[in-house]
């Protein structure tokens, strides 16, 4: 069977049966076989691929440019192995791929290298240092680990590839970094020294910045018999820390030093073999310090208990540098990662929390954040901004530490979801350095919005996760109800927790307020089909208040319809005609603002949101009628003729009877019907207004609150296309 090496993990070298395969037509075509190699779970449609390659000319060309790169590539392996292209590639008239399962051997050395880390990583054992099996998986990613991905490779006129490239260098070398520490670590723990001292050595020359990993070198030297080369590299790393950041060594770097220069580390100081700590000092430990005097003092917790071991995996147990917490508001978010950062203070150096509430600017934040991080006040303030981002990530290097912004959404703008206030943009450039830099510790966001940054950066970073907050199970919901002295049956527990769709903010008041309002009647507050209040009604407001006009269109278009909708259904219900991108880029914000669900039907509502929703329906529509300006009353149909008979019975009962209600009630039964009399005429005068729905919606009203609609003047009725009769209940 003919066997195809493709070599990427330092320069490009692909050989086939030992002989090497050097006449590439150009880089384009070494580019495309690398990325379809390294892609090979999918066929990648054509547009994508010539987008990718060539972005600087016209899709037609760029889509001529990949056919002839295509003809060159199998030409290449063709004239090397007769059939070898075939056998290769799966290439049709919109997509080209490789062959998971190829009719030749492929061994890929970055497939290879991953696929060791993954055997070590699902491979149960005690201890990962004490298993054998492991340390030779990881001995062997090493081993193939022979420089960054695709060295001294790049195309500067293909910003995607470079793109693509650099996220699965750095994607490779941090793995790569992450072998080298655990096996230094297990032959040091194992007092192997001189099997350490290879894997020590690389780690500390791929990064050079990482004190902790120089530190282990200098040990090592020591350990080895060496403490005049120990003293010789600290004297060089000191040279490079002042040429590069114009800082000195950490205190635990002196102290090892001193400790060499004394002998405490020689050869004969440690018996082979022992297993104590390997570097002893002559003062314990020093306590973790935490500046989190903003966090919020936690009260009984309930749930979230999967959800917060997610967390905790993240930060500590995966390394990430980046993870959020994102929902809409009263999720829990803030009391979710005050949980996160308490249960792993013991884990990090120091913890950090930091309110954005009130929204101060990166400028105004970062000075206490880098005093805190250098233990004692700052002694010159850096500059420009990447100079302050380049001292922030040194100390992240030198010291892990978990560092908490709450609520980025207040730096956030209201009308563009995911984009920055007016000089807020800084914090953009945060995200984006600590996402994509080397360091030991982790950055912990809560947002109701997910800023554009992180979903890039989720997309191709495996240290980016992010943790999208739902409501909560039934069985914790039922725990509030309880703690507030609450003892309903399970089955009206579990409707008061789904009419609130699991809200913890929400299900506290409720609970509260059936305890001190209806004496604790569970089924009496049911009864009455409370709307959404206090402090829930607030968050939502702020919520709703960011969106567009057509943002709020659609979602009150969905508490109308009461059920999901597909995109087709929406855009036919919007009065005014609206551009297919317009109304996806809509839906996609109101995705990122955690605002909408979907299904298989399409996108729908939870239901506390609908219940906010049905609210401000018929606040706003009621005050329309009463003040005559028109807005809702015009642009939504509050009864759907086409809809089936169920959801017309809820739209009457939750929405057409309580507006007709609170009009009768307001302004009498003869002040409502003279109130749609003037407004019919009104419409008759203002095609904007004879255009919408206000005249339907008018009549729906009068019929259901049982006037005599003889003598209206209804010659300005226009029935939209989706109603093409009104049903008189």
């Amino acid at each position: 069977m003919t066997e195809l090496a493709l070599n990427f993990l330092g320069a490009f070298a692909v050989s086939v049966d030992d002989q090497p395969l050097t006449r590439f037509r150009s880089d384009k075509v070494r580019a495309l076989l690398a990325y379809l190699a390294l892609e090979p779970a999918r066929s990648h449609p054509r547009q994508a691929l010539a987008g990718l390659l060539w972005p600087e000319v016209t899709d037609k060309q760029a889509l001529q440019s990949l056919r002839t790169a295509l003809y060159y590539l199998r030409q290449t392996l063709d004239r090397t192995a007769p059939g070898l292209s075939r056998q290769l590639l799966t290439v049709t008239h919109h997509t080209v791929g490789f062959k998971t399962k190829a009719e030749v051997r492929v061994i890929t050395d970055v497939i290879h290298f991953q696929t060791q880390l993954a055997a070590s990583q699902a491979h149960v054992h005690e201890r990962l240092g004490q298993c054998a099996t492991c340390l030779e998986c990881l001995k062997e990613a090493a081993n193939l680990y022979q420089g960054e991905l695709l060295a001294g490779f790049s195309l500067t006129n293909a910003f995607g590839f470079e793109e693509w490239l650099l996220l699965q260098r750095e994607m490779l070398h941090q793995r790569a970094l992450l072998t080298l520490k655990c096996l230094a670590d297990a032959y040091e723990t194992q007092a192997d020294y001189d099997r350490a001292y290879p894997y020590a050595a690389r780690l500390a020359r791929l990064d050079p910045y990482w004190e902790a990993s120089q530190r282990r070198l200098m040990r090592l030297l020591a350990r080895r018999g060496l403490p005049e080369q120990a003293l010789a590299h600290f004297v060089r790393y000191c040279q490079l820390l002042k040429a590069e950041f114009e800082t000195d060594p950490e205190a635990e770097t002196l102290n090892l030093i001193e400790q060499i220069r004394r002998g405490q580390l020689s050869q004969d100081a440690v018996e082979p073999g022992s297993r104590r700590e390997l570097v002893p000092s002559s003062q314990p430990p020093p306590a973790p310090r935490h500046d989190w005097d903003e966090i919020p003092r936690l009260g009984t917790f309930f749930g979230r208990h999967a959800e917060l071991a997610q967390l905790r995996q993240w930060v500590v147990g995966d390394d990430c540098r980046l993870v959020a917490i994102w929902g809409m508001g009263g999720l829990g978010k803030t009391a979710l990662a005050a949980h996160t950062a308490r249960s792993v203070a013991g884990q990090v150096e120091i913890v950090i929390w930091r309110s954005l509430l009130n929204a101060p600017t990166l400028d105004e934040l970062l000075p206490s954040v880098l005093s805190t991080l250098a233990g004692e006040p700052l002694a010159e303030y850096p500059n420009t901004l990447n100079e302050r981002l380049a001292r922030l990530l040194l100390y992240l290097r030198q010291k892990r530490c978990l560092l908490v912004l709450d609520n980025l959404e207040a730096v956030l703008q209201s009308k563009q979801v995911g984009q920055y206030r007016p000089g807020y943009e800084d914090y953009g450039q945060l995200i984006q350095h600590l996402g994509n830099h080397q360091h030991q510790s982790c950055l912990l966001l809560t947002s109701r919005e997910s800023p554009q940054e992180l979903t890039r950066l989720e997309r191709n970073l495996p240290w980016v996760q992010s943790l999208l907050l739902s409501g909560m199970e039934t069985a914790a919901g039922q725990e509030i109800l309880q703690y507030s002295g609450l003892s309903p049956a399970k089955p009206t527990a579990a409707t008061v927790v789904r009419r609130y769709s699991g809200n913890p903010l929400a299900l506290s008041l409720v609970a509260d307020t059936i305890q001190n309002i209806y004496l604790g009647d569970v089924e009496a507050f049911l009864g009455q089909e409370t709307p959404i209040f206090g402090d829930i009604r607030e968050v939502l407001d702020q919520q709703f208040c960011r969106l567009l006009p057509l943002e709020q269109d659609i979602l009150l278009w969905l508490a109308i319809s009461r059920k999901a909708l597909t995109i087709q259904e929406l855009a036919t219900h919007l009065i005014w005609p609206v551009q297919q991108r317009a109304l996806v880029e809509a839906l996609h914000s109101l995705q990122r603002r955690s605002l909408l669900e979907t299904s298989e039907q399409g996108f729908r509502l939870s239901n506390v949101l609908m219940e906010y929703l049905t609210d401000i329906l018929i606040e706003r529509v009621s005050r329309e009628i009463e003040s005559g300006h028109l807005e809702l009353l015009s642009s939504h149909a509050l009864l759907q003729a086409q809809a089936t008979t169920d959801v017309r019975q809820n739209q009457t009962r939750f929405i057409l009877h309580p507006i007709a209600k609170q009009l009768v009630a307001s302004l009498g039964l003869v002040g409502f019907d003279q109130t749609c009399r003037r407004l019919l005429d009104q419409m008759g005068r203002e095609s904007r207004l004879a255009a919408g729905y206000a005249a339907d919606n008018i009549l729906n009203l009068l019929l259901h609150v049982g006037i005599d609609v003889t003598g209206y003047d209804f010659s300005c009725l226009t029935i939209p296309v989706e109603i093409p009769h009104l049903t008189r209940n």
